[in-house]
């Protein structure tokens, strides 16, 4: 648990500092948040050296200065040393500052896997800037949110990129925002934005750099939510710093190692593997926009990688390539599973094909990023297998849902987390409430049980569906389909699904004489700007949607019906295959 205010009171006097009441305090960050802040739990990471305001941009120039033609990054035939990405970054910096932006502005990265994603954050990092990564499968509906909400002042996108025109997204938020951000375009015609270089040419030597602070907000990253608006975690250079620092910790050192990064970089996996590993722990991240296991092969074996990590399809699709070659990677040592469960079969096979490699699942979530530390050994590759990971310096317990009752060793509860890399609360005070025990535990409104100092997680209290790794809101769709022609009620859940971890599937309570079909529901979804990945795989026409005495949907019991239709509809299928031979 935490320090007690006298310790932390003694610790800090020893180290000069004068602390306040120690109860949790919302301050004003320099960008205009509310931001929750604990004098005394803080005054402890700095004194014992977890927190050492140091910035992005420090570890920058640091590298840049003891290795500058080491090679950071690589995006396809492009390669960023240590000395480029900073004089990149710098010119990026400068540009932003000479574009009106002041420290505490915020500015939105809609971008996919490319280098210039790393260098548009290091330089909003000089530039003291917010940074408010947006995944780019995002559409009008989530993007005009997020803009609006983050208040961004500048979004830089593609101008194409998966067959689909980033501008004409702009067009379409930028008509409906009261502020619109300006749009800054890569790697395509920039029509009526402005282009990534005439953006660079903006900056002049007069522009400063401002001093930023380690308690300083430097990324708003948005995550969806029982709520069905995604919510922004705010987190900070300390907080980001901890979080880098921790997987080099547990998973490292990653010095002069390499990773193959295929999570986006919009995603917080992604953020600390492809924006922060490469600078903080100088390590070689090769980037990978579009995931094709063939060519994630090739690039392994180029390379000699040391990691991959990702969800379910992933894992699934290298091993079946690695095995059709009988590549066995020796070079391979970390395979790193999250997002969604991965099948411990799946994990075991991983395990026995590449022989150097130690597979596992972490657990964590864009409020507290590393809440488990996988495993120490290749050979705890069961625990690997069958659990989330370790705990280890982040402190976890777990309670009765709805209450700080800690449950019995062994026992189900819901996952409380705190540590060092803890957010600093989400953009919308109002998120705050209910989501924080008394002593700063983050709930995490995930269920797990503990065994043997491990951690695995059985089930989830927040509405939320992992596909391919990304978080959905069944809300949120549900609130997009409400007025589904021909529907009288709706429910969204997430069944499995042995390619995606899940998929997503809408059970409809339909009116007398309509029939509505899975195309009308995705045409519906269409129309409403959300992303094609929020749209039902799955579609259950039901009598009456199950409910509670107090009137509350009972989701466990639809997705059991559906799974149950799905296996019936698989044993008709397999009798019938039978009879017909």
């Amino acid at each position: 648990m935490i320090n007690s205010g006298e310790a932390c009171r003694g610790i800090a006097l020893q180290c000069g500092i004068e602390l306040m009441s120690g109860r949790i305090e919302m301050v004003r960050d320099r960008s205009g948040w509310l931001v929750r802040h604990d004098p005394d739990q803080s005054a402890i990471w700095r004194a014992e050296g977890t927190w050492t305001d140091t910035t992005l941009a420090d570890h920058a120039r640091e590298a840049a200065s003891q290795a500058p033609d080491e090679v950071l990054l690589v995006d396809g035939d492009v390669e960023v040393t240590a000395r480029q990405l900073l004089k990149k970054a710098e010119a990026a910096g400068k540009a932003m500052i000479s574009s009106g932006l002041r420290p505490g502005d915020v500015i939105s990265l809609m971008l996919p896997n490319w280098h210039e994603a790393a260098i548009l954050n290091l330089g909003a990092t000089l530039a003291g800037l917010v940074v408010n990564p947006i995944i780019p499968i995002y559409r009008g509906a989530e993007v005009l949110h997020i803009l609006r909400d983050s208040g961004s002042r500048m979004v830089f996108m593609p101008a194409t990129s998966r067959a689909f025109d980033y501008r004409e997204l702009a067009r379409e938020v930028s008509s409906k925002l009261e502020r619109a951000p300006e749009f800054v375009v890569l790697r395509g015609e920039q029509q009526e934005f402005i282009g990534y270089k005439s953006f660079l040419e903006r900056g002049t030597s007069r522009a400063e750099f401002p001093e930023t602070r380690g308690s300083d907000v430097m990324m708003v990253l948005y995550t969806s939510g029982t709520t069905g608006k995604a919510k922004g975690v705010l987190l900070t250079h300390n907080s980001g710093e901890v979080m880098v620092r921790d997987y080099d910790r547990c998973w490292g050192p990653w010095q002069g190692q390499t990773l193959l990064v295929a999570s986006p970089v919009t995603h917080i996996t992604g953020v600390i593997q492809a924006l922060f590993v490469p600078i903080v722990c100088r390590a070689k991240v090769v980037l990978m926009d579009i995931w094709d296991p063939a060519r994630a092969l090739d690039l392994m074996i180029a390379h000699q990688a040391n990691f991959i990590g990702g969800a379910t399809p992933f894992h699934q699709g290298f091993l079946a390539e690695a095995r059709k070659r009988g590549e066995h990677m020796p070079s391979l040592r970390i395979i790193a599973c999250g997002g969604a469960s991965v099948p411990p079969g799946l994990m075991r096979a991983e395990h026995e094909f590449f022989p150097n490699a130690r597979v596992f699942r972490g657990y964590g979530c864009s409020e507290v990023p590393s809440i488990t530390e996988g495993t120490a050994r290749r050979e705890d590759i069961e625990y690997g297998a069958e659990t989330d990971g370790w705990i280890g310096r982040t402190k976890v317990r777990l309670v009765r849902p709805g209450t700080d009752e800690e449950v019995a060793q062994g026992e189900e509860g819901e996952i409380l987390a705190f540590g060092a890399q803890i957010m600093a609360g989400y953009s919308r005070p109002e998120d705050n409430e209910a989501v924080f025990s008394e002593d700063g535990f983050f709930r995490t409104g995930d269920l797990g049980r503990m065994r043997d100092g491990y951690l695995t997680v059985t089930g989830r209290i927040k509405d939320l569906i992992i596909r391919n790794g990304e978080n959905l809101s069944a809300k949120e769709i549900e609130d997009a389909l409400e007025d589904l022609p021909g529907a009288k009620e709706v429910s969204v859940v997430g069944v499995p699904d042995a390619r995606t971890g899940e998929r997503v599937c809408v059970a409809i309570v339909v009116a007398t004489g309509a029939n509505p079909t899975l195309e009308e529901v995705a045409a519906h979804i269409a129309a409403k700007g959300l992303a094609r990945q929020k749209t039902p795989e799955q579609l259950c026409l039901v009598d009456a949607l199950p409910r509670n005495l107090a009137g509350k949907v009972l989701k466990d019991v639809i997705r059991a019906e559906v799974v149950a239709r799905l296996q019936a509809d698989a044993d008709a299928k397999s009798v019938s295959e039978v009879a017909a031979t």
